[in-house]
């Protein structure tokens, strides 16, 4: 659906610029190659505009505690009633290496955009026989500035991953992968306000990771050397990069924040 179309001959609704972001969100995760965010895009009913999206299947990285049994309040041991409070779902398997690279990817995806609104509760982890499947749902807060109800986003990023996947950087070095290209992709697409966020956060992320490249920070799949590098390469899933994610500085990234509230609480239970 055009701009001209979307502004001219439908009853836009409020959230209209939330819509468009959403839809621009899925556009760079199908760009960047990572399919980690729910495909999304524009939808009309009568003449009102909105957004479809895919259903999305799986399970929370974490939850609000369940503070009510039989529609009443639980007390705690002073007889006030319980806090709700984020646990960790015990049941994710963060050893998984294709968890790790599509949560990193999914961490990517969110750096580029600038999603201000990334938690535990809006992105589902499915795993099982038929494989391993990350989706990031909610997409609605990238290119957005900080005035904008968020705190992360804007033009200059605040959050920096520490790792990249080898796919991912092989993507971000292919000669298309330029600021003119992205513009050209998201221009229908974005608000002039959001565009502009666009802009300004595409070279310093790009930037940061040619810094992880240079800095040997590219994780690969078992057995594979996608930029053939020179020595031994970190892989997803190895006890290396579970050290790292765990015992290292590596503070504030999606899967290290998961993965060390699950261990964390687990601890507690035991």
């Amino acid at each position: 659906i055009s701009r001209r179309t979307r502004g001219q001959h439908l009853n836009q609704t409020s959230s209209h610029e939330m819509t468009e972001r959403a839809v621009g969100s899925s556009m760079v995760d199908r760009w960047l190659g990572t399919n980690v965010v729910a495909k999304t895009d524009f939808g009309i009913v009568g003449k009102k505009l909105g957004q479809v999206m895919e259903k999305a299947t799986g399970e929370t990285a974490n939850g609000r505690e369940n503070i009510f049994k039989n529609n009443k309040p639980v007390l705690d041991k002073n007889g006030k009633q319980k806090e709700s409070s984020v646990k960790a779902n015990q049941k994710i398997d963060y050893n998984d290496p294709e968890l790790q690279r599509q949560l990193y990817d999914l961490e990517w995806v969110d750096f580029f955009t600038g999603e201000g609104d990334r938690h535990g509760q809006n992105l589902l982890i499915k795993q099982g026989k038929e494989g391993t499947k990350v989706t990031g749902i909610d997409n609605d807060m990238g290119f957005t500035e900080k005035n904008q109800g968020v705190t992360q986003g804007g033009k200059d990023p605040s959050k920096f991953p520490k790792f990249i996947d080898a796919k991912l950087a092989k993507r971000i070095m292919a000669n298309d992968f330029t600021l003119n290209n992205y513009v050209k992709m998201l221009e229908p697409i974005l608000p002039a306000r959001s565009l502009e966020v666009a802009k300004a956060r595409f070279p310093k992320v790009v930037e940061h990771a040619m810094k992880l490249i240079k800095e040997g920070k590219v994780i690969n799949a078992k057995g594979e050397n996608v930029l053939e590098s020179e020595g031994k390469t970190m892989e997803w899933g190895s006890e290396d990069l579970k050290k790292e994610m765990l015992e290292g500085q590596n503070k504030g990234g999606l899967l290290e924040g998961f993965w060390q509230q699950q261990q964390k609480e687990k601890a507690q239970t035991n």
